[in-house]
């Protein structure tokens, strides 16, 4: 109330004064009241009902029209971002715990008052930021923590106690902080460029088999955009560049031996559970989505549904998907179609190479982009550039780089 313009014109308000204006408030208001009454006129403010606009209806009517609040889906989410609470959020309980609590301290000295953490609120904006103390999750400020510890900490001395325990958790020569120590799969794909034929002609008439997790991250997402629409840029994409004899094969994003691999790839990114229907908007950045297994698993639902829908076979790997791919397309050619894999992944060229006969003609297409041309493998050229090192191959790249076993501690692929 102390202010230095306006209804004291330029000069500060005593105690006193307040006071009196405070008092006379409620006196006041009902003459401002009767004079309104006979003066048939009535004092409002337009900015404290800003809400009530035309143009803030029209922009509520839409956000309403998109994000209906009136869905019949059972999960509690968030209708902006469609963010799905985990159990442990009961924002929407917390009138019922604020009255628990009070009940659980009527009677009780304000020194003896304890309140129990189950009648804790946690909201939607606490579920990434939470660690589990004695099996109960405790929301946690990283930045009021740093500051709490520095308070802590004020001479060079006090970090000895900070710092006396074991400062490397895992072996370093198996693993670093995320995981197993990574090699460079691009080596091997060297290697094997030097010694087989490399082509960019692709068989008439094939039958691609997509790698399904590799075309999850090629494929741009629009933005803005739903899902539904970027559903549509999946399909837009294979038909312009493999047309309709398509198999798409995806992981299964259980427990398989790719899980140091996403581990990895997720460092650094973090997303909430979001939940996929067609109509919804988009509101996480693609490669943040995809960092959380349980939104590949919902983005594949429908998506799957979808594909099946315009007669692309689908199929989904129990665990890793190289070898469903590569199995794939070896029956596509025992059967005497041909088959071109798609995809990025050393590994597939590998197993390509190892899981083919001599006379078996698989091929592998790794696209291009802008600055680099398309290549094509055929699985009889590997045979021919390798001879008899062939049955030594999968030895020879679970050494370079493999996804289930640690590179070589200080050594280059190629030594």
């Amino acid at each position: 109330m102390k202010v230095s313009s306006g209804l004291t014109q330029g000069r500060n308000m005593s105690d006193s004064v307040v006071e009196r204006w405070i008092c006379t408030m409620p006196g006041s208001l009902h003459v401002t009241e009767a004079v309104e009454a006979f003066a048939g006129v009535t004092g409002e403010s337009s900015d404290q009902h800003i809400s009530l606009s035309r143009s803030w209806q029209t922009r509520d009517t839409i956000w309403l029209n998109q994000l209906s609040p009136f869905s019949k889906s059972e999960k509690f989410n968030s209708l902006s971002s469609g963010i799905v609470a985990y159990n442990r959020v009961n924002c929407d309980s917390a009138e019922e715990l604020g009255k628990n609590a009070v009940r659980g301290i009527v009677g009780i000295s304000f020194a003896n008052v304890t309140l129990k953490r189950k009648l804790q609120v946690f909201t939607l904006a606490a579920m990434g930021k939470t660690i589990t103390i004695d099996k109960d999750p405790v929301v946690v400020n990283p930045n009021q923590l740093f500051h709490c510890i520095t308070c802590v900490v004020r001479i060079a001395d006090d970090l000895e106690d900070c710092l006396q325990y074991e400062l490397a958790p895992y072996p370093q020569s198996l693993s670093d902080d995320v995981g197993l120590q990574v090699g460079t799969k691009s080596k091997i794909i060297q290697v094997i460029d030097t010694m087989c034929k490399i082509s960019s002609k692709l068989p008439e008439n094939p039958s691609y088999v997509l790698n399904g997790g590799d075309l999850l991250h090629r494929v741009h997402w629009p933005c803005p955009a739903t899902y539904g629409e970027v559903y549509n840029t999946y399909f837009d994409y294979i038909n312009q560049n493999c047309g309709r004899n398509v198999i798409v094969v995806f992981d299964g994003y259980e427990q398989s031996t790719k899980d140091a691999v996403h581990m990895r790839r997720a460092v650094g990114k973090s997303a909430a559970k979001v939940d996929v229907t067609l109509s919804n908007a988009m509101t996480i950045a693609q490669e943040q989505f995809l960092s959380n297994v349980d939104n590949k698993q919902s983005f594949l639902k429908p998506l799957t549904t979808e594909f099946k829908k315009v007669k692309f076979a689908v199929f989904q790997a129990p665990s890793d998907v190289d070898v469903l791919v590569v199995e794939t397309a070896k029956t596509e050619a025992e059967s005497g179609r041909s088959a071109v894999v798609v995809g990025t992944n050393s590994d597939l060229l590998v197993l390509i190479a190892a899981l083919t006969q001599p006379q078996c003609a698989v091929y592998m297409l790794v696209p291009g982009n802008s600055t680099t041309a398309r290549k094509v493998y055929c699985s009889r050229e590997l045979h021919k550039g390798f001879g008899n090192m062939m049955k030594h191959l999968l030895f020879l790249h679970t050494f370079m780089r493999c996804n289930t076993t640690s590179a070589l501690y200080k050594r280059a692929s190629t030594s």
